[in-house]
Parts: structure tokens; C-alpha cells; sequence
């Protein structure tokens, strides 16, 4: 499925009140920087106007390698996801870091093969995000997700300035 047969499916889930259909064909059919650029814009949807300092840094790592692509970005996607203290953003880390290719590891000639489950450690980000919130704001939730995943396939991506 390519993107505007994605957009379109995503907007007869909606049509049809059928969001939760729409988390899944994001996380199977989504390239992986829109899916993580999704996981991105479904964590502030939640968090404004002041997300949790932590996972706002974490938030600024997955949209900074949306931007780049950048390697360092994944390392550091992969150290932070790593790490004991961290909160539902590890999901969205891990996103970053199996973003498909390979990743050179850290100090070495070796490259470590990732395989691309981004859409599906994007959808676990999104899951825990509505696991979080009280059961009556769900299905709006997940229908304001479903929205901002068509925004992030027919929207640019942000970019880097020069």
C-alpha cells in the first residue's frame, strides 16, 4: 500500500468509526519516518502544552532524526531506550532505532543490520499513550491519532535548516 492508499484507507477508517483499523495499517504500511514523525505528533498531542521533561527529551531525538536520518540520532535512540528510568517514549525510540537499514556501531567497522518495525514500535508508543488516559477519551484519542497519522503522510516532513 503506498502512501495515498494509505490516506485514503486511514480516512474511510475514520468515515466508518473504525480508528483502531487505522493504528494498524499505520504501523504496517507507513514509511519509518512518517511513522515516527506520527509517534511524535501523537506524544505532544497528548502532553501539550508541557510534556513531561524527560519524554520531551526524548520526543526531541525521534524528530530530530525525522529530520536528519542522522546515525548518531539512532545510537542515541538506542542508549536512551536502554536506559532504566525511561517512560512510554522508549517505544518511540525503539522506533528510531529499527528504522530498517543498518546502523554502524558506535567505534567499529561493523554494521548492525535493523530490520524495519518502525510503524510497529510506533503503534506501541500510541498504544501506551491511550492505555494512560481515562477510558471515555479513547475512542476520541485514538480518532485524533488516526487524524494526525494522515497529517503526517500528506504533510512534509520537517527538515533540517541549512
Amino acid at each position: 500500500m503506498n502512501q495515498q492508499e494509505l490516506d485514503r484507507y486511514l480516512a474511510t477508517c475514520l468515515q466508518n468509526r473504525e480508528a483502531h483499523k487505522g493504528l494498524e495499517a499505520m504501523a504496517s504500511h507507513a514509511p519509518p519516518r512518517c511513522a515516527v514523525w506520527w509517534g511524535c505528533l501523537c506524544g505532544w498531542a497528548v502532553w501539550r502544552p508541557t510534556p513531561p521533561a524527560a519524554e520531551d527529551q526524548w520526543l526531541g531525538i525521534a524528530s530530530r532524526w525525522v529530520a536528519s536520518g542522522d546515525d548518531e540520532l539512532r545510537r542515541l535512540a538506542d542508549n536512551q531506550a536502554s536506559a532504566e528510568q525511561m517512560g512510554v517514549c522508549k517505544w518511540l525510540l525503539r522506533a528510531v532505532v529499527n528504522s530498517g537499514g543498518s546502523l554502524p556501531l558506535d567505534g567499529q567497522s561493523v554494521d548492525l543490520p535493523t530490520p524495519n518495525y518502525a510503524g510497529r514500535f510506533a503503534k506501541g508508543f500510541a498504544q501506551h499513550l491511550l492505555a494512560l488516559q481515562p477510558p471515555i477519551e479513547r475512542v476520541t484519542l485514538t480518532e485524533t491519532f488516526v487524524q494526525l497519522a494522515r497529517q503526517s503522510l500528506t504533510s512534509p516532513l520537517p527538515q533540517l535548516s541549512a
